[in-house]
């Protein structure tokens, strides 16, 4: 007859675990569920936004100058800095002369889109698009973007020279601004001349 086999000891339960048998399982599950934050926490500070700003147009204003963005043929967009936040503007040199302030400026992830001058409604890589200049623009800088080639269009890096080497302070002075306004209204009061003049006699 074979001998009975020995059981091991068993290691007694401390007092705490006995009168707390699901203490172990909550730490667990609570350490588990932090891990999962914080990776969730990682994966959204990899995972930042790109591409040009959402513009609403007739109520955004320019980060530059200040201006309402209402012509579709020449904003402007930069994603870039700390959080990667997109900034709006109405005009590829405002865009340019704020971009100059910013220290994150020549950062590789710095985004710059440019809207397309023959294509309202089209993002540019503003990089990547060719420059007509001599245009009538926002904040007469002159510059639109397109993406094919045009006969007398510089790339992007002449064009922003071109603006940098601008006096901002004369583009934006009050004088400035107030003589454009005073051309619009003038516009605007011919047009009803000019048709009427134009009118057949009844």
């Amino acid at each position: 007859m074979s001998a009975p086999l020995n059981k091991a000891p068993t290691r007694p339960m401390s007092p705490s675990m006995s009168r707390h048998p699901n203490r172990r399982a909550f730490l667990c599950q609570s350490a588990s569920f932090a891990f999962l934050m914080a990776s969730g926490g990682m994966l959204s500070a990899c995972s930042e936004e790109t591409g040009p700003a959402d513009i609403r147009f007739d109520r955004d204003t320019c980060e530059h100058c200040r201006m309402m963005i209402s012509d579709r043929h020449f904003p402007a967009s930069i994603r870039g800095g700390p959080r990667h936040a997109a900034h709006k503007f109405d005009d590829i040199g405002c865009a340019m002369q704020w971009l100059g302030r910013q220290e994150w400026a020549s950062e590789a992830k710095t985004e710059i889109w440019v809207g397309d001058y023959e294509n309202p409604g089209t993002w540019l890589k503003a990089k990547e698009a060719v420059y007509i200049s001599g245009l009538v623009t926002p904040m007469d800088y002159g510059f639109g973007a397109v993406a094919a080639p045009h006969e007398g269009a510089v790339d992007f890096a002449a064009m922003k020279k071109a603006v940098l080497e601008r006096d901002t302070a004369q583009i934006c002075s009050p004088s400035r601004l107030a003589r454009r306004l005073g051309e619009a209204e003038k516009l605007a009061s011919a047009a009803p001349q000019s048709l009427a003049a134009g009118s057949p006699a009844k």
